[in-house]
């Protein structure tokens, strides 16, 4: 790593303390805290991606067929640049496990927090489907900055709900 990428790790890092601090003392869950608090996680996995990259998966190796649906497979390797360091394998798997987390956790009531992570859902899973060429030419930057805006508006979203409290109106007694 170089000095900015520790930089970013470290600023991400104690951002999701403060995060994580807020969450609980609104919900005093740990179960609740920690799967809200993977918004902010996507948020800053996006963010490291659009300063800093990742590697796709097919450029790993040579003779990949750049039109062809899965054609990374080609590459498939038991290697961490593989597992653990592509957009169609890590980055498409660990933002479709989180948002999917966070969705069974959330629920329909909450209408933009929901279409956002179904929306990611969506947006990662392309990642995995679509072929080299499209990855390489304008996909990957547009994912990582859409998903981005879609991880911020959850994360507000959510500041909002804990700094502005829901007030039930009806059961407020009328000024005489």
């Amino acid at each position: 790593m170089e000095g900015l990428e520790v930089l970013f790790s470290i600023l991400s890092v104690v951002l999701l303390g403060v995060y994580l601090y807020l969450l609980w003392r609104q919900y005093a869950s740990v179960g609740k805290t920690l799967i809200l608090s993977l918004g902010l996680v996507m948020l800053e996995s996006h963010l490291f991606h659009v300063f800093f990259g990742e590697e796709l998966a097919g450029q790993q190796c040579a003779g990949v067929d750049e039109f062809a649906v899965f054609g990374f497979w080609k590459c498939a390797r038991w290697s961490y640049d593989f597992l653990f360091d592509s957009y169609e394998i890590t980055v498409s798997i660990s933002i479709t496990l989180m948002a999917s987390l966070m969705l069974i956790h959330i629920g329909p009531e909450r209408l933009f927090a929901f279409i956002s992570l179904l929306l990611k859902i969506c947006l990662s899973l392309l990642l995995m489907l679509l072929p080299l060429e499209y990855m390489l030419s304008f996909y990957a930057t547009l994912y990582n900055y859409v998903s981005a805006l879609l991880a911020l508006g959850i994360v507000v979203d959510e500041v909002f709900r804990i700094w502005y409290k829901e007030v039930d109106y009806e059961a407020l007694e009328p000024e005489a």
